[in-house]
């Protein structure tokens, strides 16, 4: 007995240390033979043993994933991998709360859900990645009825109504929904109602048409976040079948692409949303801001200009509604004036992140240019700065960085200067705390290194980086690709499922846009 606790001791820790799930466990054990002698009972007991007495409780949900992606790994490879396939209802502590299923084989990602009925304290289940034709709509239903204490849950491609039905029948402390990519129409829509707690409820490519969304505008008085295609059609159902044009307790709108804004839409959204506190503009087409009314808790706004660039009407709208944004996300805005981006400093004084995508500066000679802000000099507060895909050349982003004297992080996608010059300007902001670049890039080939091939090497850019890490000790430096701590928000809250599942945060996270 004591050698089958060993045995699965070793187990359980080769899952729970190793960081890039090594297919090693066909080797923690000399013969396969010595497992196959004691009984299932045993190796079982001894599982839960070592899962007990072994593994912290804060790494008890690390431990299963890096636990099914390691016999994922090992399934094909060894007799001991296909034998401990068995044992995963055993690897899967029954005080599981926090249940993120990755990407495996169909087996093991059967073998792993067909335990959760045991796991009744689950409160968190992302399982959007368990899509295999194997997980019908049966086994979702059978597993759900037994979980009543779940409050988020993501669902796979294969649910459908019956399964919603399931939730609204049994998931009674439900907060948080992602039906991304499901066949849920609004028949299984309204079984949501039965979640009076739901306040988030992210349903992109669904079924689902604007009636649906309606109903649960209307059912659940406490729902603070809808992500969904048709928003604004949402909003224009809900106006005209209704006497008195209703009032919402939404705090996150997203007009997605396929939204075709017109001055109606924004104003009903004025209306009807007045509590309103992260809005995303991103129409398939142009449109205007000038029909947005006063929106007095906005914090958060992204804006796609499709190719514009900053107008009047812009201007007017950030005049009447700046002074509590904290975030502004700027995304394809093309040849911005500098006069007037500086105005929108101006206009946000609690702005503390911003975010350039697919933008670009209109071409002026910085020494010639009166900045705006330095007449207010000190009274920014912008901490975040994030730059991608928009071209800056080496004066506008020195210039840049001036004007900010509370700026602490910067990222960027594209860099091309050498050491010397990123030396010269961590040292002359002290104040910048995190330094990120996705793409690093030399304008010169310095005296240590022979050819461009070497210099440009990722070896060479990982010894650079570790470099300049070492001498600047207190602050994070980033440039080789390699990214940490970068997500933007703890798992479970509805702003990490909107940065998650809907795209929408206040900070776009550098890894995944470096894995795009």
């Amino acid at each position: 007995m004591q050698l089958e606790a060993d045995f699965m001791h070793r187990v359980l820790r080769g899952c729970l240390v190793q960081p890039h799930y090594v297919c090693t466990l066909h080797r923690l054990h000399d013969s396969p033979d010595k497992i196959q002698r004691a009984s299932s009972d045993e190796i079982m007991k001894a599982a839960r043993d070592c899962i007990t007495n072994k593994i912290p409780s804060n790494l008890v949900d690390e431990f299963v994933i890096q636990m099914l992606n390691t016999i994922d790994v090992v399934y094909e490879q060894s007799r001991v991998g296909r034998q401990l396939l068995v044992y995963v209802g055993s690897f899967i502590p029954r005080n599981l709360k926090i249940l993120v299923m990755p990407l495996c084989l169909e087996q093991v990602t059967i073998a792993a859900i067909l335990t959760l009925p045991l796991c009744t304290n689950l409160t968190e289940l992302y399982m959007e990645r368990a899509d295999q034709s194997v997980i019908t709509q049966g086994i979702l239903c059978h597993i759900l009825k037994y979980l009543r204490r779940l409050k988020v849950l993501a669902l796979p491609k294969q649910c459908n109504d019956s399964v919603i039905a399931v939730v609204g029948q049994n998931c009674p402390n439900l907060e948080s929904i992602v039906l991304n990519d499901t066949g849920v129409t609004n028949t299984g829509i309204a079984w949501l109602l039965c979640c009076r707690r739901l306040h988030t409820v992210i349903m992109l490519k669904t079924e689902v048409s604007p009636p649906g969304a309606a109903l649960l505008l209307h059912g659940l008085p406490s729902l603070n976040v809808l992500l969904y295609d048709s928003i604004a059609d949402t909003l224009w159902y809900c106006s005209v079948n209704a006497a008195v044009s209703p009032k919402f307790a939404l705090k996150t709108v997203a007009f997605g692409a396929t939204d075709l804004l017109t001055p109606g839409h924004l104003e009903l959204l004025s209306q009807m949303c007045p509590a309103v506190e992260w809005l995303s503009l991103n129409s398939a087409f142009t449109y205007s801001v000038q029909t947005l009314g006063f929106l007095p808790k906005l914090t958060l706004l992204s804006v796609n200009f499709r190719g514009g660039s900053l107008d009047v009407h812009f201007e007017d709208f950030l005049r009447r509604n700046g002074m509590t944004i904290r975030c502004l996300q700027l995304v394809e805005a093309q040849d911005m004036e500098w006069t007037r981006f500086e105005k929108l400093l101006v206009f946000c004084p609690a702005l503390e992140s911003l975010v350039f995508y697919e933008c670009s500066f209109e071409r002026v000679e910085v020494f010639e240019h009166v900045c705006e802000l330095r007449k207010i000099y000190g009274k920014s507060q912008l901490k975040n700065l994030q730059i991608f895909r928009t071209p800056l050349m080496t004066q506008q982003l020195e210039h840049l960085v001036s004007i900010l004297p509370h700026l602490s992080r910067l990222e960027l996608g594209h860099l091309d200067w050498d050491v010397e010059q990123i030396r010269i300007f961590l040292m002359r902001y002290k104040h910048l705390e995190i330094f990120r670049v996705l793409t690093w890039r030399f304008n010169g080939l310095g005296a240590a290194v022979a050819s461009s091939i070497l210099w440009g090497s990722s070896r060479n850019i990982r010894c650079l980086n570790h470099t300049l890490q070492l001498e600047f000790p207190a602050r994070v430096i980033q440039l080789d690709g390699h990214f940490t701590n970068t997500a933007p928000f703890q798992r479970g809250i509805p702003q990490f499922l909107l940065a998650e599942y809907g795209e929408l945060s206040p900070l776009l996270d550098i890894a995944r846009i470096g894995r795009n």
